[in-house]
């Protein structure tokens, strides 16, 4: 709708109506940018709640694992790493437990004052070890792999 001013000719209206013109269209961007930042933040959100099957239900404080087994080479780092520490044999140890994890850095959360560890979101496993004739117990966390192992103190 072109804008009348009591002074104003044909070209004067034209101008008005290029910066309303102007000002709607960087009105509607601005709203456009909003709502595709907002849509972007939350279907992310909304996937991972379609995706993901629902948790069945269990006593309160009780771990749920949904098909993760612990791979053959998890298994293998941690009793090998545990028979080296202890200066046993393999057959003498035994994976009594084990929980897959995110750890928060490379060093599974358990880096020293003296180690550099990378603080980058870490997938692996939490594995509970015992020694049999003894019966002493250890907690080791691993990558996903088993290519790093380590005794948690």
């Amino acid at each position: 709708m072109p804008i009348v001013t009591l002074k104003g000719d044909l070209q004067t209206c034209s101008h008005h109506d290029d910066r309303l013109f102007d000002r709607a269209m960087t009105m509607s961007l601005k709203r456009s940018l909003l709502v595709f930042t907002a849509l972007s933040a939350v279907l992310p959100l909304v996937m991972a709640c379609v995706l993901v099957p629902p948790i069945p239900d269990a006593e309160p404080g009780t771990d749920i694992v949904i098909n993760r087994e612990l791979p053959e080479s998890v298994e293998q780092a941690v009793l090998g790493a545990m028979a080296q520490t202890l200066g046993v044999t393999t057959d003498t140890v035994e994976i009594v437990g084990s929980s897959p994890q995110t750890w928060s850095d490379s060093c599974f959360g358990l880096g020293g004052p003296a180690e550099s560890c990378l603080f980058v979101l870490t997938d692996g496993w939490q594995v509970q070890a015992i020694h049999r004739p003894s019966g002493t117990q250890y907690t080791y966390r691993t990558d996903a792999t088993g290519s790093r192992a380590r005794r948690q103190p």
